[in-house]
């Protein structure tokens, strides 16, 4: 995809006025005052140029900026828009007649990587028990144990040492 500047923006309008006037050069004071830009200064003039210096559609030198040699490819289709954000499909609308409203409905527990399933494990761990568990799951456990190895009073620590490819192992160390 070549280089586009977007329409009325700085680097479009520089491209525009190469276009007519390919023999001249010009510094970034001289665009400040070319192009009306009395609140800029030339490093900011430097700034909104770079991407079309780096697509080749300007050329940047001591002396300042002329026309690059993708000039033309740049200017091509001026100003076109960019490409508009992809949205999210908009839902149906809600009929508020077709929504039930239940009452004294339990609320289930959060889903949390089935730590709760890894407490009676790290709870029957004595200091320098240990347990082999499958990889996967040994890295859960060590992580929630080491989590509630922060706040148990006194602190507890734990380590995990691999087997095999499948296999790991859970040390309570204190």
């Amino acid at each position: 995809m070549s280089y586009v500047p977007q329409q009325g923006s700085l680097p479009a309008r520089v491209c525009q006025f190469f276009l007519r006037n390919r023999d001249e050069t010009l510094s970034a004071p001289d665009i400040v005052r070319k192009f009306d830009l009395a609140t800029t200064n030339s490093s900011n003039v430097h700034a909104q140029l770079v991407a079309a210096v780096n697509a080749g559609a300007l050329q940047r030198d001591a002396q300042g900026y002329s026309a690059g040699p993708k000039l033309e490819e740049a200017a091509g289709t001026p100003g076109a828009p960019p490409p508009k954000a992809r949205r999210a499909p908009v839902a149906e609308p809600l009929d508020p007649a077709t929504v039930k409203v239940e009452k004294n409905v339990p609320k289930p527990e959060p889903a949390r990587g089935n730590k709760a399933n890894y407490r009676p494990i790290i709870e029957q761990l004595g200091k320098g028990d240990s347990v082999k568990l499958p990889s996967r799951h040994a890295t859960r456990l060590i992580d929630y144990a080491r989590k509630l190895g922060k706040v148990a009073k006194p602190p507890r620590t734990y380590s995990l040492r691999k087997i095999d490819a499948q296999t790991s192992r859970v040390w309570r160390d204190s």
